[in-house]
């Protein structure tokens, strides 16, 4: 009876909309002023004739870079409710003495991208983990495989970044060298 009502308690956290709430409330914060900072870069482009990027001025490319990291911030944001919902029902399973893995769980119910077969949750969590690593990597981050010593790493790095291949290339204004 025990492990039903630790399930049960699980289930109730996952379904309580007070606690999720105030994460929701800040996602959508936060997607309003990263919708402003974009109408804002685009009135800047527009203001200096739409140029190629090589040719924007330097408000322009700050206000870009602005974009770039409100949006990376709210899929962190998305990645923190992620990460909380995967860790309840992994446990959930191991209360009922099954076994689930992170990827399995965010495909659980998730609509897939046909271009790179992964869910959209899963995208999302990949999102935020390029925006939290990507400074780690090399500039040629996709060759790089999990035995490469070349460069410091951490060991989920290279599993991270396979994740984020399908759908992200790393943007000239994020290289460092």
């Amino acid at each position: 009876m025990k492990k039903q009502t630790q399930i049960l308690r699980l289930v109730q956290v996952l379904e309580d909309e007070l606690d999720q709430f105030p994460l929701s409330s800040v996602i959508r914060s936060h997607a309003e002023l990263t919708e402003q900072a974009l109408d804002a870069s685009s009135n800047r482009l527009l203001d200096i004739g739409q140029p190629g990027r090589k040719f924007w001025d330097h408000p322009a490319e700050l206000m870009y870079d602005e974009v770039g990291v409100l949006l990376g911030a709210m899929f962190v944001l998305i990645q923190a409710a992620i990460t909380e919902t995967v860790s309840i029902v992994i446990r959930i399973y191991e209360l009922n003495g099954q076994k689930i893995n992170k990827s399995a769980v965010m495909s659980l119910e998730s609509n897939l991208d046909s271009q790179s077969n992964l869910s959209h949750v899963a995208i999302a969590n990949g999102a935020a983990n390029y925006y939290k690593h990507c400074f780690e990597w090399p500039n040629d981050w996709r060759a790089i495989t999990r035995h490469d010593h070349s460069y410091p790493s951490t060991r989920n790095e290279p599993r991270t970044r396979s994740g984020g291949q399908p759908i992200f290339r790393r943007p000239r204004h994020r290289k460092l060298t």
